[in-house]
């Protein structure tokens, strides 16, 4: 399968084409969170180092966090219009299952600067082709955080705060689309695509607006 996959849900803006498991371009730059203005410009880019068309690629995959929230609206606004318009199918990848993905076996434990000295993370067991979800993402304070002794960190949380993470083994390492890609073809041969009119962002908290409302007001109450 052709699959163009990105993800903006970080400072990083990565885009990459692959087909199956090869990677055919990859593309990744510090957006300074302006993904809006570049994000289609690097995949029309992308898309000029390919021996096909647009028209030719089968298969979506689109980073959808956690992360910044303005990011992974842009890009599930981008992945939503591509797939209807291309009338093929989309799926949504966790940036965290896919940074674990990629990894040889192992447990681990992907952390993204969450600010405010907390992280996204999840923890996650490689073996072989299958990724095992053992914790599944979230947003905590990274001292709240119990790391089994054997798991590796991953990712910018450790960079951003490793006075709090201690004495743990870490890896460098960050969401890309070739992971997004990689893991959301695997993903897409076990379940299938994603509904696009229903797939959303996986936030996993409140944006600091909503917060500031709750704060005043008090709780939304759901229906």
């Amino acid at each position: 399968m052709k699959v163009l996959a990105f993800d903006t849900s970080t400072p990083w803006l990565s885009v990459a084409i692959l087909d199956g498991e090869k990677t055919l371009v990859s593309f990744a730059m510090d957006g300074e969170l302006r993904h809006s203005e570049y994000l289609t410009e690097v995949i029309e880019d992308a898309l000029k180092y390919v021996p096909f068309s647009r028209e030719e690629l089968d298969l979506i995959a689109v980073g959808v966090g956690p992360g910044s929230y303005t990011g992974l609206r842009i890009s599930l606004i981008t992945a939503k219009i591509l797939a209807r318009s291309l009338d093929i199918p989309v799926i949504g990848v966790s940036g965290l299952s896919a940074m674990a993905y990629v990894q040889e076996d192992g447990l681990y434990l992907p952390a993204l600067d969450a600010r405010r000295k907390r992280v996204y993370w999840g923890l996650y067991r490689k073996t072989g082709q299958e990724l095992e979800v053992l914790v599944p993402d979230g947003v905590t304070a990274v001292g709240e955080l119990d790391i089994p002794p054997e798991a590796v960190v991953l990712g910018s949380g450790y960079g951003a705060y490793p006075e709090l993470f201690g004495d743990v083994a870490h890896r460098v390492a960050q969401v890309t689309a070739e992971a997004i890609g990689r893991y959301g073809l695997h993903s897409y041969g076990k379940r299938g695509g994603d509904n696009p009119y229903s797939l959303e962002p996986n936030y996993v908290q409140k944006t600091q607006a909503m917060r500031e409302y709750e704060e005043r007001n008090g709780p939304i109450e759901k229906n």
